[in-house]
């Protein structure tokens, strides 16, 4: 037992019985007894007797009052007398639980789409990244928000949810219900396995990525040994898992990572680099950039009628602001120096924040030089070196009758902007047009109807 406990209890003999006498219909003291071992409480402390705490209508309205408008619970108390009162601030506190207890009424699971979230998917629902490790409110449930990414490169909300189950198959069924059973191409969640089995099962022909930026936010944790050590471990680990393009290359860095720190034993590595196929090589600004974003609307504290108030408003300020780059990418022209053809065609496709993406790789094209190796079929294969010194090079394929092709960063199927490797073969190419095997704004003609 805890040596530090107490009770109320003292076994006092002293008691009263009172039966009722069915023949006068009156209640009759049968038994007295006044020898008590302990010394009475006075007036003043009776009210803290838990027989006497009664907690009346108008301080639990008051109570819920203040909670809902962020004051201090502990007014309430002060306010109806304090010392003289029968209840006392912890008692308005335990009346909130009561309170939320109620509200849950059994419930595991809570999700919101509204008209708007639906109609975003429909047109931008490719791919999908939920989260669950963002917040959890005051009931203990994660608040997951569904995101994705729109035609002006802002994350947009396909619904969100308050789990407390989030390996729940129903859920995750009713979820694709509410959005016309449209499958992603692609889900992204947090390093959490239990899951796995549930979008499996409702997602078959999905594919399921793993975060890696949520995956290093465990590095603090598992390897705190390496990482908060006077090390290059952050920093190499980083150039493996972010600056290599090549499989090979990222095998030996990777080999050569975990020998030099004594890491070919750790089991959560071993597990990590099993899984290494489902990594998504980098989601860290879309990630923080929803955080942060709903860090001014929906808190820890936010109770479920809070929160569909607070939701909405989120979903309007998201809508507010996809509504003003609409007006800037159709109201203001991109300024393109004369005779840059394929930047003048870019500022006619895409919309102000992606035609600044593809700017900034435009702006690097002249770092580089190309060599055009033997002919592979219909491929023609170019090797695109940086003039800088670095040891960069990559291999372009690209058909020449089509104009489809790739390249070794994958930038474009990663991010849906064309890399500078490619732009520099299109430039030696004299193209004055973007291949429409690239056009990545073919969404935002769509977009419009939103």
């Amino acid at each position: 037992m805890n040596k530090n406990c107490s009770a109320l209890k003292c076994g006092c003999k002293a008691s009263m019985r009172i039966v009722h006498d069915r023949w006068s219909n009156k209640w009759k003291i049968s038994m007295f007894k006044d020898v008590h071992n302990h010394k009475p409480v006075t007036p003043e402390r009776r009210m803290k007797m838990k027989s006497n705490k009664v907690m009346p209508k108008a301080a639990r309205v008051l109570t819920e009052t203040f909670h809902e408008e962020n004051l201090p619970i502990a007014k309430v108390s002060s306010i109806f007398g304090g010392t003289h009162i029968r209840f006392n601030k912890r008692d308005c506190y335990n009346h909130l639980r009561n309170v939320r207890h109620r509200q849950l009424d059994g419930a595991t699971n809570f999700f919101w789409v509204d008209a708007w979230s639906c109609m975003a998917y429909h047109y931008f629902g490719d791919v999908v990244t939920f989260d669950t490790t963002y917040m959890t409110n005051k009931y203990d449930m994660p608040f997951t928000p569904f995101t994705g990414v729109n035609h002006h490169w802002q994350s947009i909300q396909f619904g969100c949810a308050l789990l407390q189950d989030e390996t729940e198959v129903t859920f995750f069924m009713t979820w694709l219900e509410a959005m016309g059973e449209r499958h992603p191409i692609t889900i992204i969640t947090d390093q959490d396995l239990a899951m796995k089995g549930a979008i499996a099962k409702v997602f078959p022909n999905t594919h399921h990525q793993l975060c890696l930026w949520h995956i290093k936010k465990k590095f603090v944790e598992k390897l705190s040994h390496v990482y908060f050590k006077k090390s290059k471990f952050k920093i190499e680990m980083k150039k493996c898992t972010r600056k290599t393009y090549k499989i090979d290359d990222f095998e030996v860095k990777w080999k050569a990572l975990m020998k030099e720190y004594g890491l070919e034993n750790d089991e959560w590595l071993k597990s990590l680099y099993e899984m290494r196929s489902s990594w998504v090589p980098n989601t860290t600004g879309r990630s923080e950039g929803i955080n942060s974003f709903f860090d001014g609307f929906v808190t820890p504290t936010t109770n479920l009628r809070e929160f569909v108030v607070k939701y909405e408003q989120a979903l309007k300020k998201i809508m507010e602001r996809e509504g003003d780059e609409d007006f800037e990418s159709k109201h203001k022209y991109r300024i393109v120096n004369e005779g840059e053809f394929l930047l003048q065609h870019a500022a006619s496709l895409y919309t102000r924040n992606v035609f600044n993406k593809f700017k900034d790789e435009w702006s690097k094209v002249n770092r580089y030089k190309v060599e055009e190796m033997p002919r592979d079929n219909e491929y023609h294969t170019y090797v695109v070196k940086s003039k800088l010194g670095e040891q960069e090079e990559f291999v372009v394929k690209l058909n020449v009758q089509t104009h489809e092709g790739t390249c070794e960063c994958q930038n474009f199927e990663f991010v849906g902007i064309l890399c500078r490797h490619l732009l520099k073969v299109f430039v030696r190419m004299d193209a004055d047009t973007i291949p429409k095997h690239f056009d990545f704004a073919k969404v935002e003609a769509r977009s419009k109807q939103i």
